[in-house]
Parts: C-alpha cells; sequence; structure tokens
C-alpha cells in the first residue's frame, strides 16, 4: 500500500505540466512580479521593511521592486541554460515545483545583496537573522503569484489531461495517423485535426491559427491559446516543431527549405505560405 502511494506520488510529479507565464515569458513576468512587489510592500508594510538615508519608503520600496524585475529576468534567463530545464515542451510537475524553489532562493539571495547598495551602509548586514529575513520576504511575496499560476494549471493533472513527461505515445495508442486535441484556454473550446492535415500553427495575439488541410484545401481554425501552450500540446508529437517564436510546423508537409544556420524559410505542401525557422531554432532544425 506503501509503495502503490509513493509509485501514485511519482507519477504525478512526472506527468507533463505546462510552464506557468513567468517561465515562459520572464521578461514580462519579472515586471509583473516586481509591480506586486512594490504594491506589497507599498500597502502592507512588513515589519523590518525601512526607507533608506537617501531616499523615502517608496522609492526605496520602488528600487528593491526594480531588483526584483532583474532577477527574475536573470535567474529564469540562467535556468533556461541547464539541459533539464531547457525545454519547455517536457516540462513537468517536478520541474516546475524545482523551477519555482530555484527562483524564490535567487530571489531571496539577491535582494539580501542588494540590500547592502539600497539601504543605511551603517547598519550591520552581515549576519544570519538578515540573511534568513530576506529569503522569508522573497518567499512571501513570491509563493502568491507562482502559487496562483501552479493551482491554475493544476486541472491538467487530473487522470484525463494527465500523461507522462516523455511525451511518448504508449504502444496501443500509435496510429500512422494520429488524431490530435487542442484545448483552449477557454475550457469549454477545443479542436480535434488528423496529424495529416496539420500544416503549421502561428500565433495571431491571443489567438491561435490552426492551418490544416480538409479536402486537400488549406483552411484556417482559430481558438484562444498561447503558442507556448499549444506547443506543450502537441509535445507528444515529435515532428511538431516550434521553429520560431511565433510559429509550430509539422516537419512532415515540409516540401523545400531555404537558408542556414542563421535562419529557413520552409515551403509546405498544400500552402504558398513560407514558415519561418529563427536563427535561435535552426539548430534544433538542423538536428531532425
Amino acid at each position: 500500500m506503501v509503495l502503490g502511494f509513493w509509485q501514485q506520488i511519482r507519477e504525478i510529479l512526472q506527468a507533463r505540466f505546462p510552464a506557468n507565464l513567468i517561465i515562459r515569458r520572464p521578461g514580462l513576468g519579472g515586471w509583473l512580479i516586481g509591480l506586486f512587489c512594490f504594491l506589497f510592500l507599498w500597502l502592507y508594510r512588513p515589519l523590518g521593511a525601512q526607507p533608506s538615508k537617501a531616499f523615502g519608503f517608496e522609492m526605496t520600496m520602488a528600487l528593491y521592486s526594480v531588483v526584483v524585475v532583474l532577477l527574475i529576468w536573470g535567474g529564469i534567463s540562467l535556468l533556461k541554460k541547464l539541459p533539464y530545464f531547457s525545454e519547455p515542451a517536457r516540462w513537468t510537475l517536478l520541474k516546475e515545483l524545482m523551477a519555482i524553489v530555484y527562483i524564490l532562493l535567487f530571489l531571496g539571495i539577491g535582494v539580501y545583496l542588494a540590500g547592502f547598495m539600497i539601504e543605511d551602509t551603517s547598519i550591520d548586514r552581515w549576519n544570519l537573522s538578515t540573511f534568513l529575513d530576506s529569503l522569508k520576504q522573497a518567499v512571501l511575496i513570491g509563493l502568491l503569484p507562482f502559487g496562483f499560476l501552479l493551482l491554475k494549471n493544476v486541472p491538467y493533472l487530473l487522470p484525463g489531461q494527465r500523461a507522462e513527461a516523455t511525451g511518448e505515445p504508449t504502444a496501443d495508442r500509435v496510429e500512422a495517423d494520429p488524431e490530435v486535441h487542442i484545448n483552449s484556454s477557454l475550457k469549454k473550446e477545443h479542436l480535434s485535426f488528423k496529424l495529416g492535415d496539420f500544416l503549421y500553427a502561428e500565433a495571431e495575439g491571443n489567438y491561435v491559427a490552426f492551418h490544416l488541410l480538409e479536402n486537400q484545401r488549406p483552411v484556417k481554425k482559430l481558438i484562444r491559446n498561447s503558442i507556448s501552450n499549444v506547443e506543450w500540446q502537441l509535445s507528444g508529437h515529435p515532428d511538431c516543431f516550434r521553429s520560431h517564436r511565433a510559429f509550430i510546423v509539422n516537419l512532415q508537409k515540409v516540401a523545400r527549405q531555404q537558408g542556414n544556420a542563421s535562419g529557413y524559410r520552409l515551403s509546405l505542401q498544400g500552402t504558398d505560405v513560407e514558415v519561418p525557422v529563427s536563427r535561435q531554432k535552426a539548430r534544433d532544425f538542423e538536428a531532425r
């Protein structure tokens, strides 16, 4: 019974899970948390939060908030350079939790060090209590937005949507032309199509446009979602490749390619549109 419980926990931790907005877009995420941090400090005024000699309370908290923006952006950018965290399409609940812990620790240490430049230099900050207080404030502030985004994605762990982190199809589900199901962020909306009919997908504002073949004619279907979430949902299909920040292409449909390591243009069967491969994705494309 105990072994069965731990096996179930292990399966949940290894289940595919979408990376949250802050991790996917650290620039935007940094500014959102920085703004939240400033409003929290300004309104709540936690014990120990003091103005510096040179600035008033509001300006001091604003400086700390800017530091938070830079730390979130820099910390996540460094995180993504680690091989284990470099593939958002293979994200799992375990990676999500580990990333949040790392970011909060990075934030706490960074805020502690920034205090030497922002606050009164005559105050001794080289002590354990000040360091732990910086960690506590970082965790207290960061847990709210990260916790909200984590809970928002918990429905992806329900049995009907759970899948293994690898995204590899099991033997009894392997098909020559599998059915693909894309869920919308609206929950009530979804899109289904055969993988062989999929040409490419393109981000259009808050929507993703799927370009499909129906009766050998190209058609366009919109669904409300982000291109990153669609990439995650397609991660079980190796031929669906994120070629650009705004494009996902079905490599089975590539008829011709032009370009080099600085970028490619892909001509597809059934359409005159050329899909770009960005410089950042060129090496991954060549490896395919």
